[in-house]
Parts: structure tokens; sequence; C-alpha cells
């Protein structure tokens, strides 16, 4: 756990009193690599007077971030819409100054952002009703040292989640989730892993329910690509897993992973999967007989869509698409293999035009998981869906970290060197799937202050 007073290292060269906090940005025409920014303390008439007429409502320190192959969707969609993940947190150009005596400061704004990570912060200061000091929360944060907002509020219906005013960016990512752990300490106990892991274990969730409340499309066999990803991990540990209420018995159908052959190991080590198989192979390999299929797609391989479904023994009937998790070149992408029909739903899906996109029902689709948690909100209540996800997340936490079986460890950074060489592994795809990274930045920087 990384403490509220983290000790403090002796004075440097480098250290600037005039500093209020430092973060990490990236350049926007590059986005392999991180540099440090510090925000300094306003000097002139101007922008006191600014700050004073633009009093936020909350501040928080954040606590700690993450780093997953989700960090590369973000980065791509950094400036294009509906996401604008760049505009999450904008860069006070009169105030930041890059670190390095090499980088140039003076377009700033213009040239750098703040690249997004899932992490958790812990309110510092509070003019929002029921929202206390001390209150922690995960959300979408930079990577950074402290954020605030002008202005915020709890959800009129759910008091768990705090909305924060930012107009430009997805409605879906301005959402802080306040924490608790009602177990005494066992969800602190798992607290990095599910910190790490948690995008995937909800985008997992959400595609067990979606596929079980379609039946599956018809299909007899569940192929996944990116087998070694969180996602893919995710959804095959709750389709094999029997609910304790037998609400969701444990699915008999079978499921083949697609990975690349570095990870085969790691991949059938887990147990989840009843046959792994490589890229390059087909899944005329895996049967003898025409068989039905449906297609999870994290990879965002092309070729192994296309190979498929030029297969006379292969036929799928429902292609779901979560992202590019190979980055693949655009133009040899899944998407690019998206008849027109697809391509017009996947647009209106991205522009939140989900009652308009309801009427189209093409084989192959852009996932994503919000509707599904939408759904089974209105069909489950509020309460008993967050308590489902909440234990659907303790259990995949407690089946990647079983003592001499761990599939998954976490690699904690907190040294701005650390930082940076994570943010390019993540980005280069080096990363092993058995690995997660966690950053806390506040120790990085403390020896600066």
């Amino acid at each position: 756990m990384i403490s509220d007073h983290p000790i403090m290292a002796p004075p440097s060269a480098s250290t600037d009193p005039t500093a209020i906090s430092y973060s990490f940005v990236t350049k926007k025409d590059e986005r392999e690599s991180i540099e440090l920014m510090k925000t300094v303390v306003s000097t002139t008439k101007d922008d006191i007077d600014k700050e004073n007429s633009e009093q936020h409502e909350i501040k928080f320190k954040i606590l700690k971030g993450s780093l997953t192959a989700n960090n590369k969707f973000y980065l791509e969609f950094g400036e294009r819409s509906p996401f604008n993940f760049f505009k999450c947190y904008p860069i006070d150009s009169q105030r930041s100054i890059l670190v390095s005596l090499q980088a140039d400061s003076s377009s700033i704004e213009k040239d750098y952002a703040h690249p997004c990570v899932w992490g958790i912060a812990q309110v510092t200061e509070s003019q929002v009703d029921n929202v206390e000091v001390g209150m922690k929360f995960r959300a979408m944060l930079p990577i950074g040292e402290l954020v605030s907002f002008r202005t915020a509020s709890l959800d009129s219906k759910d008091d768990t989640k705090l909305v924060v005013d930012r107009p430009e960016t997805f409605p879906a990512y301005n959402v802080f989730t306040k924490l608790s752990d009602p177990d005494g300490g066992e969800g602190e106990k798992y607290e990095d892993l599910s910190l790490a892991c948690f995008p995937g274990i909800v985008t997992g969730f959400g595609l067990n329910y979606n596929l079980r409340k379609h039946d599956f499309y018809g299909a007899d066999v569940v192929v996944v690509t990116s087998a070694s990803s969180k996602v893919a991990l995710a959804l095959a540990l709750y389709l094999k897993h029997d609910d304790k209420d037998d609400e969701q018995p444990k699915v008999t159908k079978k499921i083949i992973g697609y990975t690349s052959e570095s990870n085969k190991e790691f991949c059938l080590k887990t147990g989840l999967y009843d046959e792994i198989i490589g890229y390059d192979e087909t899944l005329s390999t895996t049967t003898t007989a025409k068989t039905k299929y449906i297609f999870i797609d994290i990879a965002g391989r092309g070729q192994v869509y296309k190979q498929s479904i030029q297969d006379p023994n292969v036929e799928i009937v429902k292609l779901l698409t979560i992202g590019n998790s190979s980055s693949t070149p655009e133009n040899e992408s899944s998407f690019a293999l998206f008849p027109m029909k697809a391509k017009i739903k996947m647009l209106l899906t991205m522009m939140n035009f989900s009652w308009l996109s309801s009427w189209l029902n093409p084989v192959e689709e852009l996932y994503l998981v919000f509707k599904d948690l939408e759904d089974l909100e209105s069909e489950e209540g509020l309460e008993k869906m967050q308590t489902t996800l909440k234990e659907y997340e303790r259990l995949f936490c407690k089946a990647a970290s079983v003592p001499g079986k761990e599939w998954i460890t976490v690699r904690s950074c907190d040294s701005e060197d650390s930082i940076q060489a994570a943010f390019r592994d993540i980005v280069k795809g080096t990363v092993l799937p058995s690995e997660t990274i966690v950053l806390d930045v506040v120790k990085a920087v403390a020896h600066r202050k």
C-alpha cells in the first residue's frame, strides 16, 4: 500500500520550491515516450486573478496509476472523437514547463498531452455535498500527482459515482467511482492487481453477460484472439465459473484462444482454454466438420478473421471487435474488413447513438461494454449489479494470484526512470502478459521537493 506521507529524499540540485506538482506528458506526434513536466506557482497578477475566479470544488492527490495494453488505445484515440482522451487533462501552458533542459517548452500545450491511465485518487479538498476529504476513487487520471475540477457532483441514482464536468470528453470517462472495502482489508490485498487489470476485468464481465444473454448467437465454439490479454482471461474465467447461486452456470462450449507463439505457454498455464492456437493456424485444425463460431477479437489482426471467413468449415455467426492490441496497421486490421453496414453501426455506436445503432444487426460489430452494463443494471438493479461486478473482480484477482500458481504479478514503478521505461514497454508491446504495472508518481518525484 502507498503511504499518505511518502518518505522524502534529501533535497537535490533539481529541487524546485516553485513547483506545485509534477506529471508526465507525451508528444502528440510520437506517443512512444513520456517526459516530466512541472506546474509552477502563478507569478503574474492576471494568473492569480484568474485562479481566484475559477475556484475548484474538488481536489485530489493521485495515489497510484496503472499501465496496460489498453493505454495504446487511449493514445491512438487521443485526439479522435468521441473519446478525446487528450482533452481530459489539458496542459496549463502559462504555468507548465518541461523539466528536461533539452526539451522545448514554448509550444507545450500544442505539441504535448497528458496520456490517461486508470488510477486511484484521494480527496484532499471538497466542496461537493457528501464527498469528504480522505475518500478514494478509481478514475481515468494523468500520470501525475494532483488533479482538480471546477465542478463535480454525485450521480443522483448512484452515490458511488462522482461525475466531473468535462463536456469535451466521452461521458463514461468522466466518472470517478468510490472505492470501499467492506471485507475487512481483503480488497486492499488485491488493490494493485485489481487496478492494473480493471479495464480488462470489466470488459470480460460485460462480454460474459452479452454472450449468455444472446445464447452465444447460436455459436458452438467461442474464439478469443489475444488470449493472453486481461479481457480474454477474464471472459474465459467467467464462462467457466460456477456461480454460487447457479444463475450463471459453467459454460460447456469449447473455448479456443488465439495467441502468439511466445505467449502460448502462459495461456496454457492458466488452464482457462480448451485449446490454444497460433495466429498462423486456422480453425480447421481444431475440427473436421463445419462449425459455428463466435469471434471475440481483441488483437485486431484482420488476417486471422479473413482466413476464418474464407474457411469452408468455419461459419462466423458473430464478430465482436474490442480493439487492436496487436497494433496492426489500420488498413490491415479487423475494422478494415467491416462491410458498410457494420461501419455505419460502429460510427453510430462511437457517437453514442445507441438507440439508432440498435436497428442495425451486422455480423461484425465494435464492442463497447457500457451498453451491456446499462442493460444489466436495468435487469438486476444497480446495487446487485455492483455487488456482482465486485465479486467477479475479486474472483479474477484470487484466481490470478494463487501462491505458487500466479498468472500475474505486479511491477511497481516508483522512480522517474522506471515509469518512463514502463510506458515505453507498453507502447512497444514488450510487457509480458504475466506482468502488470502500477505507478507511484508521488514517490518518484519526491526528491524534487
